[in-house]
């Protein structure tokens, strides 16, 4: 992808993004819980099949998104998992280019990738024709991932990496 993506929390500011040229749109709602999935409403309204009277109401740039129930950790009850599962047939439905979605485990007091999830939600949305994007999850994981084959998502975000000592303080 070329271009820039743009992560928006609301209806005004995806079609303000998209105006400014965009290459891509992450949707979510709340950005102080971090990031959760938008309300159904507002994905209806930005829908690429949006189409009334034959003019286009939905976004014309691609749009992935954000599959997540509540803020907080990404460790998710079975509930939590049914509703992330039945929310990506939503969002396949809508036309949305793919989701963003990640859950973890934890084990020993490390979080660790929920594979068997991840796998499993991936697998539908592929079967679904949706791209699947591991989101900010990644960054709590003790162990880091080198492949996305392992989880069956498509896109990683960018490792986080600790920078090194910057400090250019003449030596005593």
């Amino acid at each position: 992808m070329k271009g820039v993506e743009v992560c928006v929390f609301s209806v005004d500011d995806a079609y303000a993004a998209e105006a400014a040229g965009c290459a891509r749109l992450e949707l979510c709602l709340d950005y102080d819980l971090g990031g959760v999935t938008p309300l159904f409403e507002d994905l209806q309204r930005l829908s690429p099949s949006n189409i009334v009277d034959d003019v286009r109401r939905g976004l014309r740039v691609p749009a992935v998104v954000m599959v997540r129930p509540r803020g907080g950790d990404f460790l998710y009850s079975k509930r939590e998992k049914k509703w992330m599962l039945t929310t990506i047939k939503q969002v396949a439905k809508l036309g949305f280019q793919g989701v963003v979605l990640g859950a973890l485990l934890k084990k020993n007091g490390r979080w660790l990738l929920d594979k068997e999830f991840c796998m499993q939600a991936c697998e539908l949305a592929h079967s679904l024709g949706l791209e699947a994007v591991f989101h900010r999850a990644f960054d709590e994981i003790a162990t880091p991932l080198k492949r996305s084959p392992l989880t069956g998502h498509d896109t990683f975000p960018p490792q986080k990496i600790t920078p090194p000592n910057l400090d250019h303080s003449p030596q005593q």
